[in-house]
Protein backbone atom coordinates (compact mmCIF):
# COMPACT_ATOMS: atom_id res chain seq x y z
CA UNK A 1 0.00 0.00 0.00
CA UNK A 2 0.93 2.99 -0.77
CA UNK A 3 1.19 6.14 2.31
CA UNK A 4 -0.85 8.67 -0.17
CA UNK A 5 -4.35 5.35 0.09
CA UNK A 6 -4.05 6.52 4.10
CA UNK A 7 -3.78 10.31 3.64
CA UNK A 8 -6.79 10.39 0.98
CA UNK A 9 -9.11 8.90 4.00
CA UNK A 10 -7.88 11.22 6.66
CA UNK A 11 -8.66 15.00 7.77
CA UNK A 12 -6.94 17.59 7.95
CA UNK A 13 -3.70 16.34 6.61
CA UNK A 14 -0.61 18.26 7.18
CA UNK A 15 3.35 17.10 6.30
CA UNK A 16 5.41 17.63 9.23
CA UNK A 17 8.54 16.41 7.41
CA UNK A 18 9.44 14.08 4.95
CA UNK A 19 7.29 11.14 4.52
CA UNK A 20 5.87 12.43 7.88
CA UNK A 21 2.44 13.96 8.76
CA UNK A 22 -0.42 14.53 10.82
CA UNK A 23 -4.07 14.58 11.06
CA UNK A 24 -7.51 14.17 12.56
CA UNK A 25 -7.75 10.63 13.82
CA UNK A 26 -10.80 8.88 12.25
CA UNK A 27 -11.10 6.32 15.74
CA UNK A 28 -12.40 9.70 17.70
CA UNK A 29 -14.11 12.82 17.52
CA UNK A 30 -10.62 14.78 17.03
CA UNK A 31 -10.64 18.39 17.54
CA UNK A 32 -7.37 18.84 16.15
CA UNK A 33 -5.00 16.93 14.37
CA UNK A 34 -3.66 13.77 17.45
CA UNK A 35 -2.40 10.94 14.31
CA UNK A 36 1.03 11.06 13.62
CA UNK A 37 1.70 9.07 10.00
CA UNK A 38 4.94 8.19 8.82
CA UNK A 39 6.61 6.11 5.73
CA UNK A 40 9.89 4.13 6.59
CA UNK A 41 12.37 3.59 4.10
CA UNK A 42 11.09 -0.09 3.60
CA UNK A 43 7.67 0.96 2.99
CA UNK A 44 6.00 0.75 6.18
CA UNK A 45 3.03 2.96 7.53
CA UNK A 46 2.98 3.62 11.32
CA UNK A 47 0.26 5.42 12.61
CA UNK A 48 0.18 6.44 16.57
CA UNK A 49 -2.78 8.27 18.40
CA UNK A 50 -1.68 10.66 20.96
CA UNK A 51 -5.26 10.70 22.29
CA UNK A 52 -5.14 6.34 22.40
CA UNK A 53 -6.21 4.83 19.65
CA UNK A 54 -5.15 1.90 19.10
CA UNK A 55 -3.25 1.42 15.51
CA UNK A 56 -6.37 -2.02 15.13
CA UNK A 57 -9.40 0.98 15.50
CA UNK A 58 -7.64 3.44 13.43
CA UNK A 59 -6.97 1.60 10.15
CA UNK A 60 -10.87 0.49 10.78
CA UNK A 61 -12.50 3.42 10.92
CA UNK A 62 -10.95 4.38 7.51
CA UNK A 63 -12.00 0.92 5.97
CA UNK A 64 -8.31 -0.69 6.07
CA UNK A 65 -6.96 -3.57 7.24
CA UNK A 66 -3.46 -3.84 9.39
CA UNK A 67 -1.63 -5.35 6.52
CA UNK A 68 -2.60 -2.44 4.14
CA UNK A 69 0.43 -0.67 6.07
CA UNK A 70 3.32 -2.95 5.04
CA UNK A 71 4.39 -3.85 1.64
CA UNK A 72 4.13 -7.34 0.08
CA UNK A 73 6.60 -9.78 2.31
CA UNK A 74 9.06 -11.82 0.22
CA UNK A 75 9.63 -15.16 1.53
CA UNK A 76 12.68 -15.12 4.28
CA UNK A 77 11.60 -11.17 4.61
CA UNK A 78 11.85 -10.04 8.19
CA UNK A 79 11.20 -6.87 9.69
CA UNK A 80 13.07 -4.92 12.59
CA UNK A 81 11.15 -3.09 14.84
CA UNK A 82 11.71 0.84 14.65
CA UNK A 83 13.33 2.13 17.71
CA UNK A 84 12.27 5.79 17.04
CA UNK A 85 9.49 5.91 15.10
CA UNK A 86 8.67 9.79 15.99
CA UNK A 87 10.27 12.50 16.94
CA UNK A 88 9.67 14.62 19.94
CA UNK A 89 8.83 17.53 18.08
CA UNK A 90 6.02 15.80 15.90
CA UNK A 91 4.60 14.49 19.78
CA UNK A 92 5.06 18.04 20.86
CA UNK A 93 3.13 19.74 17.92
CA UNK A 94 0.23 17.08 18.09
CA UNK A 95 -0.18 17.76 22.16
CA UNK A 96 -0.15 21.20 21.23
CA UNK A 97 -3.70 20.89 19.93
CA UNK A 98 -5.09 19.44 22.55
Amino acid sequence: MSVDRLLSKLDKVKPTGQHRWQARCPAHADKGPSLSIRETDDGRVLVHCFAGCTVHEIVQAVGLELSDLFPPRNDGQHYRPERRPFPATDALRAISFE
